[in-house]
Parts: C-alpha cells; sequence; structure tokens
C-alpha cells in the first residue's frame, strides 16, 4: 500500500485548486481515507482503500469513474480532476495541464462510465 501517494495527490489537489475547492482529508474509516473536490458544479470524491491498494474517484451520488490498483489508479485520478477542472474552467492557469491527446482519452474514459463534461462547461 501507497498512502503517501494518496496524501501527495490531495496535496496536489489544494496547491491547483485551492483549500475552497478541495475538502479536508478523512481518515475516519481506518483503511480508506478521503477528500471531495468541488469543481464549479462538480463535487467528486476520491478514495484510497489501503488494502487493496485500490484507487477510487466518485460523484457526489456514489458512481464509480475509476477504480484502479495501484500508483497508475493515482495518477488517473490526478488526470480526471485536472480534465474535469479544464472543462468546467477551474483551473489555474499556471497549474499542470493535460496535452490534448490525454485530454481526449480521459473524456472518452469518463463518457463511457456515464460522466459528460459537456453538460458542465461554460
Amino acid at each position: 500500500m501507497n498512502t503517501n501517494k494518496f496524501s501527495t495527490l490531495y496535496q496536489q489537489a489544494l496547491a491547483a485548486f485551492g483549500a475552497e475547492a478541495v475538502y479536508e482529508y478523512v481518515t475516519e474509516v481506518p483503511g480508506v481515507p478521503w477528500f471531495a473536490v468541488t469543481l464549479g458544479d462538480v463535487v467528486l470524491v476520491a478514495e484510497h482503500y489501503e488494502a487493496d491498494n485500490l484507487y477510487a474517484l466518485k460523484t457526489c451520488e456514489n458512481e464509480y469513474l475509476i477504480e484502479r490498483e495501484g500508483d497508475a489508479g493515482a495518477d488517473e485520478i490526478w488526470a480526471a480532476l485536472r480534465c474535469v477542472a479544464q472543462a468546467v474552467g477551474c483551473l489555474d492557469a499556471q497549474a499542470v495541464r493535460l496535452t490534448s491527446d490525454e485530454e481526449s482519452r480521459l473524456l472518452k474514459r469518463l463518457e463511457r462510465r456515464g460522466l459528460s463534461l459537456g453538460a458542465w462547461a461554460a
């Protein structure tokens, strides 16, 4: 398990989106830290299931958008958060941005899972 990777993901989100968009790092459930992020009108929850080293990103309605094991799971969640932030216009111009190919692949993956970002973009 890599709890440091998830903690780093939280710190990246704080740095990119600000404390007003990224809520506290919650550890009430042993082995499952999580945090919520509000990007525009979109609320997403990132979770780490430490025993399985599984990273997940879900909507506030508990619809899972990403479930992936290992460090690649944390990287995919970070890419998804950046993609959503770009789509809704919440990404700081100084933050790391996705390439157009990365964005296209991620948008297609999220849309296949029922999350259409086009509806959120202003």
